[in-house]
């Protein structure tokens, strides 16, 4: 059994357990701490707060959970039976649930203080959580007296090392008002995106630490809640140091790494410009298929399925499937449908760290756009993400697809992305003497001298190969040719 012991408040954690509220959370709520979940009725404060519950039991913990005036006991279990966290051992044993209507109703306030210290006392309980605390306002003779009836408890709970959680429904004017006399606030909510509906957490308050602000989206799965901070609030600094040393890696397409002067520098993010269907898959699945037992690979893309790129790569020469098979390369296909940025690339993340990966090619920055909700969303998660990438050393191919199929301009459609790119390599169609050729083009390297000549882009049965463009006359885009709209 936990030592429930009184402990200086604001020095222990006590995690949730929650997918990502801890990372919020900066590590879970404090133990004796007092905290307030809010939120309109179905925005998922039961589910949080017997997650919690479950968890706690599962650490070691012991947990009462009272409930007044709300659905009954057997109607809150059927809420959370089905899902993963459930454990029906726990249930009598080292989670508690107790109804404290009557006592409410026939001893007021008072009653459910005596109550509330009995079964603290009692169970020996680590964490107490109240369900719909209002009634109990409406009871008190007084404002007053119902704050006195709070600060007391608090008080009691603290002195045994119990942690409390209280849920409300309230009005943001009542939210208000109960912030003050808590350590914490979490509000949850339920809105319409356009035509799609997304969940949100957002932290109001927390006292005694840091924690992420603004509003993270979260979903109700077969896990529980599982909350995706946003990716800029979550890597503010990349996690670990980078680097100093300086290497090259070989592209897979020799001239290329010519042009680049040796290949490209270790831990760089390189842009890939070109119209659909131009070849920057296949320049892609060359860079992966380089990196051999030393380098694991990532693709991570949005639009072809895994088979279908091998099959890709086989006809265009490229040895992809053997490193899929020697489990070099992993495919990683996300479908482009109803997705959330902040939990696709915390994915991406956590895949990288578990392979080791030191080459990833996402494949259509298009799709991780389009997971953004807003198009504000896209260049602040994911300059989190590449300076996060650079700092373990992950070299970094990406795609994007240029609108326009022959054009002597540029125009990059995601604002401020080949700014956050030390490379950018355009592959596209020109017209050279009344006949359309495609073409490749380095137009940046940071940190790096490249050959900015135009070459001649040619994908064969044995791979991509890349002759020089003879014809001086052909429109040679530079800085200026470059626009962002």
């Amino acid at each position: 059994m936990q030592d429930t012991g009184s402990l200086a408040p604001f020095t222990t954690r006590v995690p949730t357990g929650i997918t990502g509220a801890d990372a919020i959370l900066r590590g879970g709520f404090f133990r004796s701490g007092s905290y307030l979940i809010t939120g309109e009725p179905g925005n998922g404060k039961t589910i949080f707060a017997n997650q919690l519950a479950f968890h706690t039991v599962a650490q070691g913990g012991r947990v009462v959970y009272v409930t007044l005036l709300t659905e009954t006991h057997d109607q809150l279990i059927a809420q959370v039976r089905p899902l993963e966290f459930f454990d029906p051992e726990a249930l009598g044993q080292s989670l508690l649930y107790l109804s404290g209507t009557k006592t409410l109703l026939e001893a007021g306030t008072d009653g459910l203080r005596t109550l509330l210290r009995d079964v603290v006392r009692d169970h020996h309980a680590t964490l107490l959580i109240i369900d719909r605390l209002s009634p109990a306002e409406t009871v008190a003779a007084s404002e007053l007296a119902f704050e006195q009836f709070i600060r007391e408890f608090q008080a009691f709970a603290t002195s045994r090392g119990c942690t409390t959680v209280i849920l409300t429904g309230h009005s943001h004017a009542h939210v208000v008002a109960w912030g003050t006399l808590v350590d914490g606030v979490i509000r949850l909510s339920d809105e319409l995106i356009e035509n799609r509906a997304v969940r949100f957490m957002e932290v109001q308050k927390f006292r005694g630490s840091e924690h992420l602000r603004g509003r993270h989206v979260f979903e109700i799965t077969q896990r529980g809640i599982e909350v995706y901070p946003r990716m800029e609030a979550l890597f503010t600094v990349p996690t670990v140091a980078e680097s100093d040393d300086v290497a090259r890696l070989q592209t897979g397409v020799p001239t290329l790494d010519t042009l680049l002067h040796g290949g490209l520098l270790a831990g760089s993010t390189t842009l890939l410009l070109g119209p659909a269907g131009s070849g920057k898959t296949s320049l892609g699945l060359a860079f992966l298929a380089e990196g051999g037992e030393t380098e694991p690979g990532l693709y991570f893309g949005f639009y072809e399925r895994p088979k279908r790129l091998l099959r890709k790569a086989d006809q265009i020469g490229v040895p992809l499937r053997k490193a899929v098979e020697a489990n070099q390369v992993t495919i990683s296909w996300q479908p482009p449908l109803e997705d959330y940025i902040d939990r696709l690339l915390g994915n991406l993340l956590a895949e990288v760290r578990r392979r080791g990966v030191r080459r990833l090619f996402i494949d259509g920055l298009d799709g991780l756009r389009s997971a953004a909700l807003s198009p504000d969303r896209l260049r602040p998660a994911f300059t989190a993400l590449a300076n996060e990438l650079r700092a373990l050393d992950v070299t970094v191919l990406f795609t994007l697809d240029l609108p326009e199929m022959i054009s002597p301009s540029i125009s990059v459609p995601a604002n401020g992305i080949s700014a956050i790119s030390d490379n950018v390599i355009v592959v596209r169609d020109v017209e050279v003497n009344a006949r359309v050729q495609q073409v490749l083009q380095i137009m940046k390297v940071r940190d790096s001298d490249y050959d900015s000549t135009i070459h001649n882009f040619i994908i064969t049965s044995h791979g991509i190969e890349l002759t020089r463009l003879d014809n001086a006359s052909t429109a040679t885009p530079n800085d200026s040719d470059q626009r962002e709209v």
